[in-house]
């Protein structure tokens, strides 16, 4: 599973607290989008795009997280795609490409590394998540 870059930690994090996310539940959003960013990667999804959303969700229930785990999982990759939206707006530039997303800079760099690479059969969920 993908290990979130500091930057993308930080503006995740900072996202999920500007929408008013309880602190407690952004240990479990961050989880998300790791799981969400490794499924991308994974398949060849382009995570910048909300479209991708409905095809991880059926992943999830393949792997069969509970009726109470999607819509969280649901609402923390749309926080993300917010967040890609916002930075966006800001920059001008779109980034919403299949070959060059937003976070591309930072998760092919040394610093986001992948955990237990061999390991990946399960996508790296379980139902006790």
């Amino acid at each position: 599973m993908l290990q979130l870059p500091s930057a993308l930690r930080a503006e995740f994090e900072a996202c999920l607290q500007h929408a008013g996310i309880p602190k407690p539940a952004h240990a479990a959003y961050t989880k998300w989008l790791r799981y969400y960013l490794d499924f991308c990667q994974k398949y060849y999804v382009p995570h910048a795009q909300q479209a991708s959303l409905p095809r991880f969700l059926h992943k999830l229930q393949e792997k069969q997280q509970t009726q109470a785990q999607q819509p969280q999982a649901s609402h923390a990759v749309s926080r993300y795609h917010e967040l890609v939206r916002v930075r966006d707006s800001h920059s001008g530039v779109p980034s919403r490409t299949n070959d060059a997303p937003v976070w591309s800079k930072y998760l092919n760099s040394p610093g986001c590394r992948r955990l237990r690479p061999a390991h990946r059969p399960h996508f790296g969920l379980s139902s006790a998540l």
